[in-house]
């Protein structure tokens, strides 16, 4: 079966096929909650970050790199986040450069959420 390209100029997709969430739930999730989570988590990070670099004891060390990793993550969950606001959503050079970094951005927070869990492994172990 043969299509000619006039048969596909004359669909246009509507705004929600256009948008990066699959439902209406995990999108208002996405747009209201996560970038609350996120900020509140880096800020919260950040303030621990100065207090655990000014003691020096092995525990702390753990903490401040599991404070460090859990900043990676939160950070590398904030263009996902991002993506769900309309002006970015349908914004084409957003979407390319979302797009083409999307699988990174993925690779890393998952790699900061596996290295963050160990860690809090490790600060159990140290302290028992």
């Amino acid at each position: 079966m043969r299509f000619s390209n006039n048969s596909f100029q004359s669909h246009c997709l509507s705004d929600n096929f256009m948008r990066l969430t699959g439902s209406p739930f995990e999108h208002r999730l996405q747009l209201y909650v996560y970038p609350f989570v996120s900020t509140f988590g880096i800020v919260g990070n950040l303030i621990n970050l100065t207090v655990l670099l000014t003691m020096r004891n092995r525990s702390s060390n753990l903490l401040a790199a599991l404070a460090c990793a859990d900043i990676l993550f939160l950070t590398m969950i904030v263009p996902n986040s991002m993506a769900n606001f309309d002006t970015l959503a349908f914004n084409y050079t957003f979407r390319w450069i979302y797009f083409r970094l999307k699988m990174y951005l993925i690779t890393f927070a998952n790699w900061s959420s596996a290295a963050a869990i160990w860690l809090v492994m490790s600060v159990f172990h140290n302290l028992a």
